[in-house]
Parts: C-alpha cells; structure tokens; sequence
C-alpha cells in the first residue's frame, strides 16, 4: 500500500469516528454503516475518474482498474461519486438528502484533508516555488521525485480545510441541517477553489476544462442557492 492510501486511510477512520459519536448513542452502528457507504461509492467515483481520464493505459491493463491500492483516483471523481451514494442512500431508505448529508458532513473535511496530505507525500497538487531564502518554504517533491522549496500548499490546505469546519461546529452547535448543509459545502467549494488556483502542477482537465474548478464553482453555485431558498422562504417553509 503506498503513502497517499495511508492517509485516506487515516482520514477516513477519523472521519467515520466522528460520524458516529455526533448521534446518539444508539445510532451510531446506522451512522458508521451510512458513512462506510458514502465513501464505497466514493472510492468507485474516484477510481472510474482516474480510469476515464487516462483511457489509453487502461484499455491496455484492465486488470489493474480494480487494484485501487496501487493508486490513481479521482478527486472530483470521489465527490461525484459520495453524491451519488449519498442520494442512492436518501433514496433507497426514503429519508431526506439534506438530513442525511448533515449527518456525514464530517466526512467531508477529514477524507479532503488527508487527501491532500496525501499528495504532499505523493508529489501532486504542489505549489509554486518559493522566493530564495524564504523562512516559511518547505522541500516539496514533485511527480518526477524532484524536491524543491516550494509554498506549502498540501499542508496549508489540509490545516485551513479542518480549521474552517472546527469552527463551524463550534459555531453552531445544532444547525438545520439545510444550513449545515448549505454552509459546509459552500466552505468546501471556495476552499477547493481557491487552493486549485494556486496549484504549480497540472490539474486535470476535460476538453480544456479545468475539472477541480468546474465541480468546486457548481457545488459552490448550487450550495449558495440552497441558503438562499432557506433564509427566504416565501409562501413555503424552510428545509430543516
């Protein structure tokens, strides 16, 4: 198992612990099972990702599409996928989205920041290089295992990431769960974003599009506008 599998899987053990011990006592095995689900279809988007961005290598080894120990996943792969097994899940157990996402929000930021830990150590989504003889500049590797100083952007974004959701839950203690909702994916989409744009590497792209971007400015989109229909609610009742 290579180094950037270790943290997702430290993220995500930290991240089901959490999921489990913020319901009742009595819910927690239904929690971690939810939670485990997620991140199964998670796992699948990340991997299918990879795959389709990078047909040609596959089409020669299929054998290897399911050997996701070996590494190559997805990021927006993972998110697509954790939607889709979260609305599977909603839809199948007929309870609402907004509840049920609320209660695995904190998979979110745990699973994120590991993942960019994890690149940290794996040579990806780096920063730019450093001024010479800038105190705060870090050795970072890079795909071709060359080190140089670099902005400590893996480190940075996973610290900030974990740092805005604490304060988030030490904000609100027991939100409606479409402003929990609403608020910890708007959070996470101008974070994805922000330290996207500051990415040295090659992100990747879809027929130009820049995919981290497209996703992180949708879900971004689409969270502000949840907020928006609950802080308004003419002529019908908010979503909680």
């Amino acid at each position: 198992m290579n180094p950037f599998s270790l943290w997702l899987a430290l993220g995500v053990t930290l991240g089901l612990w959490q999921v489990a011990h913020s319901g009742p006592p009595r819910a927690r095995f239904a929690r971690l099972g939810l939670g485990l689900a997620v991140l199964m279809a998670a796992l699948i988007g990340a991997r299918l990702g990879y795959v389709i961005l990078h047909p040609t290598y596959f089409r020669a080894h299929p054998l290897v599409i399911p050997q996701v120990w070996q590494g190559g996943l997805s990021g927006v792969g993972a998110l697509l996928g954790g939607l889709v097994g979260l609305g599977g899940l909603a839809w199948g157990l007929r309870r609402s989205w907004l509840v049920l996402g609320a209660d695995l929000l904190p998979l979110l930021p745990t699973v994120t920041a590991a993942a960019w830990l994890g690149c940290w150590d794996a040579g990806c989504a780096y920063g730019p290089s450093a001024p010479a003889g800038a105190w705060w500049a870090l050795p970072i590797r890079d795909e071709w295992g060359h080190t140089t100083l670099r902005w400590p952007l893996q480190p940075l974004a996973a610290m900030s990431l974990l740092a805005l959701f604490w304060a988030m839950e030490r904000r609100w203690q027991e939100p409606p769960a479409a402003h929990r909702v609403g608020w910890g994916g708007l959070v996470f989409a101008l974070h994805t974003v922000l330290f996207s744009l500051a990415r040295a590497d090659e992100p990747p792209t879809w027929n130009a599009i820049r995919l981290d971007l497209a996703l992180g400015t949708l879900l971004g989109a689409g969270c502000l506008i949840l907020l928006l229909w609950n802080m308004f609610p003419i002529g019908r009742k908010t979503v909680s």
